[in-house]
């Protein structure tokens, strides 16, 4: 006697084993997005007419461009805490007193209202694409001094087969902000008393468009491309992916942020 059945415990452990790669496969992708986050991109353009080993051992006395702010305004004094690091890490020594400094910064910084704009885009429908068909039997036979008699018993399964069907329009809307820190370095002339501007030697100009509207948080991300840009010439706008691996509310520490050129 022949006889045919589907074999129920390969299929069950087929199905176990490809959930368990599902499954892996999204612990994975969730530990990296966890890791990686989305990045600040960061926009650069700087330029140099001197080369940077003469900018070392120069004193710098930072200075608001904006004439509405004062130089004693706690959000400016907040600015030039955050990149006096920078400068001092390439041996450019800040000063508070003018009279001392041999270049004078002016510093403009800023954030723009909040641009709103609307985007359409598609997203894949789902649905059944076909049918797999799978038949299954059994079959009895018996025999006598004269004949062989026999009976087949058979069954016909269909599965359906999933996949993209179409697509569908979907319209969303969403809010960002410009936020920008420019700095240009004058040497300075001085005669007596007199204090007057001399030549541009140096300027950057730092700029970042994202969802984000508070400057004061998004400004320490953005510095952190200036080791590579301060006092020195990009040729052109250069672009940069900073990722903060900080968590929310803590001071930011510069070995939890990740700063990848494009």
């Amino acid at each position: 006697m022949a006889y045919f059945k589907q074999d129920t415990s390969s299929r069950r452990w087929v199905r176990k084993e490809r959930n368990m790669r599902h499954y892996f496969i999204f612990v994975i992708l969730l530990f990296l997005s966890g890791c990686a986050g989305t990045p600040y991109s960061v926009g650069v353009d700087a330029i140099s007419a001197v080369d940077n080993y003469v900018m070392e051992n120069k004193r710098y006395y930072f200075f608001p461009l904006n004439k509405d702010v004062n130089i004693n305004d706690l959000q400016f004094k907040e600015v030039c805490r955050l990149l006096k690091p920078y400068f001092e890490n390439k041996n450019m020594i800040v000063t508070e007193n003018l009279y001392n400094a041999d270049y004078i910064v002016m510093i403009d910084y800023g954030i723009s209202e909040p641009k709103e704009h609307i985007e359409t885009y598609n997203t894949p429908v789902t649905g059944i694409t076909g049918y797999d068909s799978y038949t299954y039997g059994n079959s009895n036979s018996a025999l006598d001094r004269n004949n062989i008699y026999g009976t087949y018993n058979s069954q016909t399964y269909s599965t359906p087969r999933y996949g993209i069907v179409g697509y569908q329009q979907n319209v969303r809307t969403y809010t960002d902000y410009e936020r920008h820190i420019g700095m240009a370095a004058y040497g300075l002339n001085k005669e007596n008393e007199d204090i007057k501007l001399g030549n541009q030697v140096w300027k950057v100009f730092i700029h970042s468009i994202g969802s984000s509207g508070d400057f004061r948080s998004v400004l320490p991300i953005m510095l952190n491309v200036l080791p590579e840009t301060l006092g020195k010439n990009t040729y052109g706008a250069v672009y940069y992916d900073i990722y903060n691996h900080n968590s929310p509310g803590e001071p930011l520490r510069a070995d939890k942020i990740s700063v990848i050129k494009r």
